[in-house]
């Protein structure tokens, strides 16, 4: 992400940024249906035992000796912003991002990271709650046997539906992205995870499959990949030409760390009402949290526009009544 920032003007960030996400999402969304295709699998290549539970593994292996490989071969480190397409002057001219590259003071830039940082924290927390409970929620609604063979086969074509869905939200965020705002696109995504959320939490005991596939669409093929696309580019634009290097890391650690946590929520909880109840609060507060911080910096610019007016006043040269362009109509009394 910091490497993708560093090679991409402000205005370019979101679009090369959402597709940098587009294909993280492949990998998380899509390659559960991967699964589905080796689940009948039990056979032995040069003494390896191959079967449902080892394929996946030598799939994963195949594709970490494809991004060995072009890493090794196709990246180019000398490629810098001089080098990307120029431009649009309709891209140039829209300024629809929370700073104005470098601008901002400060101090509005660190509580702008702080509050992306807890946003990412958000975001990817919920994604990987749900990561862990798709499944198990699919099975329950359906009434499947976890052991059977062709439910986990089911569950696993319904995520990757779902993740088909899932990048029409990327396309409409690279289709929509000269008339939504980042911070509108991203109060949206939240607003999506908690409908999907709140959906989960209205009937648990009664949930039915259309209920419960309504709401993962929310969750799963719309709050979550806006979210997590949106707020890394919005986040990177908030930097401007600052370095992306170390806060990117500190957002990327902040996801790690959420990932890491919230996914024992529903081990550490005997039902999963309670843990809708928890995205619910956090959807909540980021929403609240985004527009507190949008308001801030809007007050800052207008502050910022104000002092500069003011400045340009003191530093203007003062009226000469000797010269015509120079005089006040109160040089020249009204007969």
């Amino acid at each position: 992400r910091a490497d993708v920032a560093s090679i991409t003007t402000i205005n370019q960030r979101l679009t090369y940024l959402t597709m940098l996400a587009t294909v993280v999402f492949l990998g998380y969304a899509l390659t559960p249906g991967l699964g589905s295709l080796v689940a009948n699998t039990d056979t032995y290549v040069l003494g390896v035992h191959f079967n449902k539970f080892t394929s996946p593994g030598m799939i994963l292996i195949i594709f970490n000796v494809l991004t060995i490989a072009g890493m090794l071969t196709l990246y180019d480190a000398s490629i810098q912003t001089h080098d990307g397409p120029l431009e649009s002057p309709q891209d140039a001219a829209v300024k629809k991002t929370l700073s104005n590259i470098t601008t901002m003071p400060e101090r509005i830039v660190n509580i702008g990271a702080v509050v992306f940082i807890f946003l990412n924290f958000n975001a990817r927390g919920i994604l990987s709650v749900f990561e862990t409970v798709n499944i198990p929620l699919f099975l329950q609604v359906t009434g499947s046997d976890p052991e059977s063979v062709s439910a986990v086969v089911d569950a696993s074509n319904f995520q990757f539906y779902l993740g088909l869905l899932g990048l029409l939200s990327y396309f409409s965020i690279e289709y929509f992205r000269h008339s939504i705002s980042d911070v509108n696109w991203v109060q949206l995504g939240f607003v999506m995870l908690l409908l999907g959320n709140v959906m989960l939490v209205v009937t648990p005991a009664s949930l039915s499959f259309p209920q419960l596939a309504v709401a993962e669409f929310f969750v799963w093929s719309v709050g979550c990949p806006i979210t997590t696309a949106v707020v890394v580019a919005a986040f990177s634009k908030l930097l401007g030409g600052r370095p992306q290097g170390t806060l990117m890391g500190l957002l990327g650690s902040a996801a790690s760390v959420s990932r890491i946590i919230l996914p024992l929520l529903p081990a550490a909880i005997p039902t999963l009402s309670p843990v809708f109840w928890i995205d619910i609060l956090l959807c909540t507060f980021s929403i609240l949290l985004l527009w507190w911080y949008s308001r801030l910096v809007h007050k800052t610019k207008l502050q910022m526009l104000e002092d500069a007016e003011i400045a340009f006043q003191l530093l203007s040269p003062g009226n000469d009544p000797r010269s015509p362009l120079g005089s006040d109509k109160v040089d020249f009394p009204d007969n």
